[in-house]
């Protein structure tokens, strides 16, 4: 029997990527800087996937079931901001788990929210809606970049070319990214090919196969975020531990 094992699964320009063992995906994404340093949760797995950065949420248009609004309007509560596309399968697996914190710990000092970027289907906010549902993420709070567009997905991306998700902003009250995670980090007990590893013995980011996207496709995987070290790191981001 395969023992079930956390992977952090990313994509890049190519494709879906994923990078096997949990400290081989906390090492890949560590940093001096963490924005939960000194605090509680320093010592998360989830906590230690956050890159601490500083700079204010760009003015990029969005919709909302409303209407028009911007990114830069996220403001007035503690937000952790769940980038994701139709084409994305480790988004739509954490945009499950997700939803299910939201509606704990969702409220008036916190929420969680996602917005739908690089849409290669050009979806419109009822056709977002539908995917998140079949995704089992009904009642994430919703924001879309129209026609396709994908400057939210540009603007955090790990670099020229390449396109960042899944990606997970942690923004502050006054509007600010004070933190972001690349990939998802999904448990599984899938057969995900042999390991590469580089000269140092770590392993090599590997791509998925369209078999391999269609089993994380099956309904059954979820993402650390289901644990007990996701409800802990939500509860305290609900709580102000990001100040």
């Amino acid at each position: 029997m395969l023992d079930r094992r956390s992977i952090l699964i990313g994509a890049g320009v190519a494709g879906v990527q994923l990078a096997f063992g949990r400290h081989a995906a906390v090492a890949a994404t560590a940093t001096p800087a963490s924005p939960f340093a000194g605090t509680a949760v320093e010592a998360n797995p989830l906590a230690k996937l956050f890159q601490s950065i500083d700079r204010p949420l760009p003015a990029i248009a969005l919709r909302t079931a409303a209407g028009k609004t911007d990114l830069s309007r996220l403001r007035g509560k503690t937000r952790l901001v769940t980038l994701w596309a139709e084409w994305c399968v480790p988004c739509l697996i954490e945009a499950r788990d997700l939803a299910d914190l939201q509606r704990t710990y969702g409220g008036e000092t916190f929420d969680i929210v996602s917005v739908l970027t690089a849409s290669a289907q050009k979806l419109d906010y009822a056709g977002a809606l539908a995917r998140l549902d079949k995704a089992g993420a009904g009642g994430l709070p919703l924001l879309i970049e129209a026609n396709g567009g994908k400057r939210v997905a540009e603007a955090f991306s790990p670099g020229p070319g390449r396109m960042g998700l899944p990606c997970t902003l942690l923004v502050d009250a006054n509007g600010r990214v004070r933190a972001r995670a690349l990939g998802a980090p999904i448990m599984s007990s899938l057969p995900m090919g042999s390991v590469r590893r580089g000269p140092d013995g770590k392993p090599l980011p590997m791509r998925l196969t369209e078999a391999e996207k269609q089993q994380l496709s099956d309904g059954s995987q979820r993402s650390l975020w289901s644990s007990a070290d996701g409800k802990t790191l939500i509860a305290a981001l609900s709580n102000g531990v990001l100040r």
